[in-house]
């Protein structure tokens, strides 16, 4: 099963990285996840799927990595699901009763 993790290394040592529940709007994240289709293209969206964050293609382990920061959009305050879909059938539509998300992860959003 494909999962999900977001992490920071706010508050770290330069070459450490810990999965966080928390972040501020504009703040930088790393997304990571493993279990996924190789090859696959993933796309991350929170809230609904049309708040987009960004995608990035699965390596061969199943794997993904990239960084990107909390969108300005999402509401302060809230517990937002960060949602990683793949779209199974290729019709450029991301369909949770097809299958196509594959894993979530809750982020506590607030405005410093």
């Amino acid at each position: 099963m494909p999962t999900i993790v977001i992490g920071s290394s706010r508050g770290a040592g330069a070459a450490e990285w810990v999965a966080i529940w928390r972040a501020e709007i504009g703040e930088r994240v790393t997304i990571v996840g493993s279990g996924f289709t190789p090859e696959a293209t993933v796309t991350i969206t929170s809230c609904e799927k049309d708040l987009y964050w960004g995608e990035n293609v699965v390596n061969d382990c199943g794997g993904f990595r990239f960084s990107r920061d909390v969108p300005p959009r999402v509401q302060s305050g809230d517990t937002v699901t960060v949602k990683a879909w793949i779209d199974l059938d290729g019709d450029g539509e991301l369909e949770e009763d097809n299958g196509e998300l594959q894993a979530t992860y809750p982020l506590r959003v607030y405005r410093d």
